[in-house]
């Protein structure tokens, strides 16, 4: 109710594009109808992170996989038309896992071997490109290589672990332990 009275009252477009985003966490049954709207207002003002951050979000709720895919591409050609690489890798790498979802496993590969030759990548979204991979070699029925895939990761985590919120350690370790089940389950 009270974001709802702020965006009535206010009368920045910037402001309204902020409290839009907030609406859209907040009340879920109109989540895409705020951010739709947030995007807009971010695209008049040309604030092309604020508008890749929604693109980005948008492809989360998105329902078919083609469109998600379009506004994941859209959202990494903004962040990197702005320098900000760090965004473009995590874009790419949601990119790759839209792609393996649509049964696109070149593609989803093609991604994650690109951004494993990146030298500014994070460590941290390297492991994952490194699960992804594992995942991918797994779907295709190349057991020994997503072995493979997944020791690099562990290997990495291990290196980084002390570097590591709580929270992504554990969803890393949880992403692993679950594709080691389905290796062993199909080996």
């Amino acid at each position: 109710d009270y974001l709802n009275e702020l965006l009535n009252s206010t009368i920045s477009e910037l402001e309204r594009a902020e409290i839009l985003e907030k609406l859209a966490f907040v009340n879920k049954e109109n989540t895409k109808s705020y951010l739709i709207e947030a995007l807009q207002i971010y695209r008049k003002l040309g604030m092309r992170y604020k508008e890749a951050t929604i693109l980005y979000e948008l492809s989360n709720i998105e329902e078919t996989i083609e469109k998600s895919i379009e506004l994941l591409k859209e959202a990494i050609s903004n962040v990197e038309s702005i320098g900000m690489k760090q965004f473009s890798f995590m874009y790419k790498n949601a990119l790759a896992y839209k792609f393996f979802l649509a049964k696109k496993f070149d593609e989803a590969k093609s991604i994650l071997t690109n951004l494993i030759e990146e030298k500014e990548i994070s460590n941290f979204l390297l492991a994952y490109c490194y699960v992804g991979l594992a995942t991918i070699d797994k779907y295709e029925g190349r057991y020994s290589g997503a072995v493979n895939w997944l020791k690099k990761a562990e290997q990495l985590l291990d290196q980084m672990r002390h570097a590591l919120s709580t929270e992504n350690r554990i969803n890393l370790v949880i992403r692993m332990q679950q594709l080691k089940e389905k290796l062993l389950g199909c080996c």
